[in-house]
């Protein structure tokens, strides 16, 4: 037996399940989804045998943005990079300017034209101030070459290090020595060095 009350009370529960995973500013998935949504997909990829890449997004120079335009204008930027990320697969807002668009069953060379159809995307918003929007993308593929879920972040974020270190507004896949790179310039920067 039902109340006349339980559909009430199951949309109720239903939406604060959707809030709970979905960024409210750019409607996309969260940081909490994001996570969830990268393990089931490594789940499917290893039972599969198939590939997946993750490739990292971020916003370049996007303080100066917020700086210089304010945070409303941050807030529309935001608002349309996601919309753009859409069209590239499953994408997350990770949190600030930094974005996940998840790639089931593309292997590197599909991951990376992939991405830099993102960046070409973007680089052509046009909003209302007069510089140009860019964003850089890191891109790591299991089995390949990340196998847990920390690992494939891992690894693409160093990717997308190197992208924003040369020349940004462009895309880079992991490479050993990328991850190398980035963790020695890390490591430079810290209290240790």
């Amino acid at each position: 037996y039902l109340s006349e009350e339980a559909p009430e009370e199951t949309y109720r529960a239903l939406r604060a399940m959707r809030l709970a995973l979905t960024d409210p500013l750019t409607g996309l998935g969260n940081h909490r989804h994001f996570h969830e949504r990268l393990q089931r997909e490594l789940i499917a990829a290893e039972e599969a045998g198939g590939f997946l890449s993750l490739c990292l997004v971020d916003l370049d120079d996007f303080k100066h943005i917020n700086d210089v335009y304010g945070h409303p204008v941050g807030d529309r930027v935001l608002s349309e990079v996601a919309a753009r990320l859409r069209q590239g697969g499953e994408a997350f807002r990770l949190g600030g300017d930094e974005f996940a668009v998840l790639l089931p069953e593309q292997a590197e060379q599909a991951a990376v034209a992939t991405a830099a159809s993102i960046v070409d995307r973007l680089r052509g918003l046009e909003l209302e101030f007069p510089e140009p929007v860019t964003v850089s993308a890191g891109v790591a593929t299991y089995p390949v070459q990340g196998v847990g879920r920390d690992e494939l972040i891992r690894l693409a974020d160093s990717a997308l290090y190197w992208a924003k270190e040369h020349g940004k507004n462009r895309v880079h896949a992991y490479r050993p020595e990328v991850v190398d790179l980035a963790d020695f310039k890390k490591l430079a920067r810290g209290a240790d060095r």
